[in-house]
């Protein structure tokens, strides 16, 4: 009879003094990606856009800067997956990342979020809440491409 109510008790402490695992998002990844995975992101970038730019010079502290976000958010492998699929990941408000992808996880889980992410990197640049935003994503996000 008491159980139940204690074991509830104890969830809501928990959830309290700010176990990561009870907020979406879940557990933090790597702060700053390494340096091979870095250097690979810019070269995939550096490959993919180098000749192409001739109005707008590429600025490789911006691009680590957001492969560092990207990295904080999905983990190194990933977030060089991600670059793989879509370079211009790395020009994204990588600032948001880590709001976006929370507000994804709250409505559809971690392991659900990643996957969509990883087919589709572009749904990193919607904006958290309004119109449009990763807040009010369902399960229709999984078919946009």
């Amino acid at each position: 009879m008491y159980g139940n109510r204690w074991n509830l008790v104890y969830v809501l402490l928990l959830a309290v003094t700010g176990v990561d695992a009870f907020f979406a998002g879940g557990p933090k990844k790597a702060v700053n990606a390494n340096a091979k995975q870095t250097s690979e992101a810019i070269e995939i970038f550096q490959k993919t856009f180098g000749g192409k730019r001739r109005a707008t010079p590429i600025d490789e502290n911006v691009l680590k800067t957001n492969f560092n976000y990207l990295t904080k958010t999905v983990g190194g492998d990933s977030a060089l997956k991600i670059v793989e699929t879509v370079p211009k990941v790395l020009e994204f408000n990588g600032k948001n990342f880590d709001d976006v992808y929370a507000a994804y996880v709250a409505n559809l889980g971690e392991e659900d979020t990643l996957a969509m992410v990883m087919r589709n990197p572009a749904l990193l640049s919607v904006p958290v809440t309004g119109y449009g935003g990763a807040d009010g994503a369902g399960k229709d996000a999984f078919y946009l491409r």
